[in-house]
Parts: structure tokens; sequence; C-alpha cells
């Protein structure tokens, strides 16, 4: 994972305050398929709090929308971190899930599914570090004081 990371990072200009939207256009291009983001409320919807679609044209993150924005970036980082690394090749989205969370899109199109139940540790901790990898390059992860930590938590 480290490779991976180091290579995209090596391709992708990263700006502070980081900007996830941005970020996802880079590496979308990257990867030659859109990535598009979605708040929703994860708790409302019994998700966790970021889940990958993969459709036939395009990923799709869906995250907590009722968090921080740091907390938020932080998620759809660990998910981005999930597509770079194909954690989830084959696990498809029933089409009753599907229908639900993409009404405009269809059932049919959603084709694999990937929710934090489905992976393994080793992959888990791979989309960590590539969560904390980019904020890091962006000086975005907490220091090591309270005040750190707080303005990072309630950044807006």
């Amino acid at each position: 994972m480290h490779r991976v990371v180091d290579a995209l990072l090596g391709d992708i200009t990263l700006s502070a305050p980081f900007d996830a939207a941005a970020f996802c256009q880079q590496v979308a291009a990257r990867r030659g398929r859109p990535i598009h983001l979605r708040a929703v409320d994860t708790v409302a919807l019994d998700l966790p709090s970021g889940v990958v679609y993969e459709l036939d044209e395009a990923s799709v993150i869906l995250y907590d929308g009722t968090t921080s924005a740091y907390h938020q970036s932080g998620i759809i980082l660990h998910e981005i971190g999930h597509l770079v690394a194909d954690h989830y090749a084959g696990s498809l989205v029933s089409e009753d899930a599907a229908g639900r969370l993409f009404p405009e899109i269809g059932r049919h199109q959603a084709r694999r599914r990937a929710g934090r139940e489905a992976y393994s540790a080793q992959e888990e901790q791979e989309a960590e570090y590539f969560a904390r990898r980019v904020l890091a390059e962006v000086g975005r992860l907490p220091g090591p004081g309270a005040g750190d930590r707080l303005k990072d938590t309630f950044d807006a």
C-alpha cells in the first residue's frame, strides 16, 4: 500500500485546506472513472460511516454528512483508499439497497459494494493508512496537543 500511495501522491496536487471533491476529481482522472461523492445520514440508513459502490460507469462514495468536515474528509479518503487498492472486487449490492440509495440511477446499474463489515483487517489498515497519509501531506492530522485535536474535530 505504501507504493500505491506514493505513486498516487506523486501524480496528484494536494491543497490545504483539503478539498475532497477536487482530490476525487484528480483520483478519478488517474483511474479513468468518475467518482461521485454523496453525503447521507449513515445512521438513519443503518450504514457504516463510509461506503463505496461501483456502478457501470462510475464509483460512488457515500459518507456521513452529519459529522465534522475533518471527519468527512477522513471517511472519504478511507473509502478512496479501498478504491485505489481494489479491495472489494465481486461484492454485489442487493437490488433493494441499490434502489433505495440510488433511486435516480436505478437498481440494475449497481454492481459492487464495499461495506466495512466485508473487509479484512489488513484491508482496513491499508485504507486507513491511505487516509492518514493524505491528511498528513496536507497538514490536517491532529497534533499532539488537545487544542489541535479540538480544532481539527470542530473544523468546518
